[in-house]
């Protein structure tokens, strides 16, 4: 049996950002990052290289981010909220040096 994580965003700004960069992408890679949100409900701590938990504290949109999900040249930055079973979706940003900050 497995636990179920309801996936949402921080509040409606995080995700008309987050909406708005994911439309700017090729159709075929928007379907992917789809399912892997998709997925972040079912296995919020994938394993693999393709997610690992920030190192240092990444504060944004006033949420902490502690985890981020490697997409090909993007990153998915989250949060999980054990107690209350959710995944919050913090941003999506293209790898690069502002990526983290």
């Amino acid at each position: 049996m497995s636990i179920s994580y309801k996936v949402y965003f921080a509040d409606k700004r995080v995700e008309k950002i987050f909406c708005k960069i994911l439309e700017k992408l090729p159709r075929d890679f928007q379907q992917v990052v789809y399912a892997k949100l998709k997925e972040l409900g079912t296995h919020p701590y994938p394993q693999g290289k393709r997610i690992k938990p920030i190192k240092s504290e990444l504060i944004l949109y006033g949420y902490t981010a502690d985890y981020r999900l490697r997409i090909g040249d993007y990153r998915v930055l989250y949060d999980v909220d054990e107690k209350n079973k959710k995944v919050v979706l913090l941003a999506l940003r293209k790898r690069g040096k502002e990526t983290y900050r």
